[in-house]
């Protein structure tokens, strides 16, 4: 059903940093694709970085059990603990009660929602051979994924899109209690350039998707070329409106970053999100050692 969300003001109202109310009308469309080939076929192109980024997230799973020292009472005695516990009696001095460890599990709590950029600016090349920036952000998603099946974190995958305040599009490729099947596969082979880039409704919409959920962590990671831009929504308007779509998710204690493909004004990028929050990538294999410094800096503990 088509949300209807606030939208930082224009004009007027946007030097008085107001809102207008329903301003933006967000509708949740679906995506169908014929086959699994893209998907297929970005593993067997980049085997290597898959193998590589698989083991790195591999190292970001937590031991199954962590041993706690020091308690007064657990379900072992801790042998080191009744050694201090003697040689202290022996000398005379009032030994610590603290003989037990405790055995505890540890889980991973991470939520994570990959939100795409499918304007149709997407569709510009990145290099001589006719790449796309879209092809790069679906690769990106595809090593993404492997990453997180192998972690065994929750995430969903969204795409947006749209023209005008009650038109912006968003594509729901994975929810984050659905499993990761062919069905998404398919959907992410199929994710094309659509319209327009309204990036401040998209990010809001994400934010309420993720904000009913229960996690320790969670996490939007925004996939796009750039900056946003629609009808009667750019420069410093649609800037300030993203940006402060991003602070609004901040506020929900919903952690923010962004992937960059192929733009070059990092000023710009520092205003969107903040100067440590976002990354610039050329091509999908600058991706792993930055992906993993961001995911794990956030996640690991």
């Amino acid at each position: 059903p088509p949300r209807l969300d606030s939208s930082a003001a224009s004009d007027v109202y946007k030097r008085q940093g107001d809102y207008l109310p329903d301003r933006v009308r967000v509708l949740e469309r679906e995506i169908r694709g014929p086959d699994t080939e893209f998907y297929r076929q970005t593993i067997d192109d980049f085997n290597g970085l898959v193998k590589r980024i698989r083991y790195a997230f591999e190292l970001l799973k937590p031991e199954e059990m962590t041993i706690l020292r020091q308690w007064r009472e657990g379900d072992a005695f801790d042998y080191r603990a009744l050694l201090d516990y003697a040689m202290d009696r022996k000398a005379g001095l009032m030994p610590s009660d603290r003989l037990f460890i405790k055995r505890m599990k540890q889980v991973r709590d991470v939520a994570a929602l990959l939100l795409v950029d499918l304007s149709r600016s997407t569709a510009n090349a990145v290099d001589q051979q006719g790449m796309r920036v879209l092809d790069v952000e679906k690769q990106a998603i595809v090593l993404l994924c492997e990453a997180l099946k192998v972690v065994g974190d929750r995430f969903a995958i969204a795409g947006f899109s749209g023209t005008g305040p009650l038109g912006v599009d968003y594509y729901r490729v994975k929810d984050l209690e659905t499993n990761f099947d062919d069905s998404v596969k398919k959907r992410i082979g199929a994710m094309a350039p659509q319209r327009s880039t309204r990036m401040g409704a998209a990010i809001r919409h994400a934010t309420a998707q993720l904000s009913t959920v229960q996690a320790r962590v969670r996490l939007i990671i925004i996939l796009g070329d750039g900056f946003p831009n629609d009808l009667a929504y750019k420069g410093p308007y649609a800037v300030e409106d993203t940006r402060r779509a991003v602070m609004e998710a901040r506020a929900e204690a919903i952690h923010v970053k962004a992937i960059t493909v192929n733009a070059g004004d990092n000023r710009q990028l520092d205003r969107l999100y903040g100067a440590a929050h976002h990354t610039l990538i050329g091509n999908v294999r600058d991706l792993p050692d930055k992906l993993v410094r961001v995911y794990s800096a956030l996640t690991r503990h």
